[in-house]
């Protein structure tokens, strides 16, 4: 028989809905400080549940199908748990971070799914302290392309067929039904990236535009929730954006 959970002291809905401004800052943060250390405690018990083999007495075949069984849950978030247990068990810097609240939980799931790559887990504990320099200092986003970098040296044959591979698959298609046409793109790193730059920076262009409107018709009491378009508006506006720009383009010759 399980016992009873130990309770977490949480804020209720009619807290939360008395805060504002700076509150609302503060308490975000010590709720992603509090979910930190929650994840280092969780991997963990599943780390100490696979140097025991725990998992065998209980009739299970592996520490993710113990751990599936025991909070139910998917077999994605048990995958994850148990690469980032293996991950802090060969970086204990990373785990000390995580367990203190200055590392976020997702640069943990980055660097765990480096350690995953047999080629290159062994050479992570001599790059532990840069990448972890960057997890701290960088957005998210900017971490990513140096985990990926980082990747693509230590495991440049890996990496160079995985590329090739996904260069070699590449397509794009539109399909429309009812009126309502839809896109699916598949890319290449470098493709990819330089697409996701230029989406990222017509995306930004539509936001701006639509806060200078927000900020002209509302003045001081302008906030997002005011502004004419959802951000899935701005991104599809932003799309066609990008196409009506390139059939515009006199340059290359073969768009005018």
């Amino acid at each position: 028989m399980m016992s009873e959970p130990t309770t977490i002291c949480l804020p209720s809905a009619d807290q939360i809905a008395g805060l504002d401004g700076t509150q609302l800052d503060v308490l975000l943060w010590e709720l992603e400080v509090t979910r930190r250390r929650l994840t280092a405690t969780i991997v963990s018990v599943v780390d100490r549940c696979e140097q025991t083999a725990h998992y065998l007495a209980d009739g299970h075949r592996s520490v993710r199908a113990w751990n599936a069984a025991i909070t139910n849950t998917s077999p994605a978030e048990s995958l994850r748990r148990h690469r980032i247990a293996k991950a802090v068990r060969h970086l204990p810097d990373v785990g000390a971070e995580l367990a203190a609240g200055t590392l976020g939980v997702d640069q943990v799931v980055e660097l765990a799914f480096l350690h995953s790559n047999p080629r290159c887990a062994e050479q992570l504990p001599g790059s532990q302290q840069i990448l972890l320099d960057a997890a701290k200092t960088l957005e998210f986003a900017d971490f990513r392309t140096v985990t990926r970098r980082w990747e693509q040296l230590a495991d440049a044959d890996g990496a160079h067929r995985h590329h090739e591979l996904n260069h070699h698959h590449r397509n794009a298609s539109l399909t429309e039904a009812d009126g309502h046409y839809s896109w699916s793109t598949s890319h290449g790193v470098i493709q990819g990236t330089t697409m996701n730059n230029i989406f990222t920076a017509f995306c930004d262009a539509e936001f701006l535009t639509d806060w200078e409107t927000t900020k002209q018709q509302h003045g001081d009491h302008a906030t997002p929730i005011l502004m004419p378009r959802t951000d899935r508006q701005r991104r599809a506006d932003a799309l066609v954006a990008i196409f009506e720009t390139a059939a515009t383009n006199t340059g290359g010759g073969r768009l005018a």
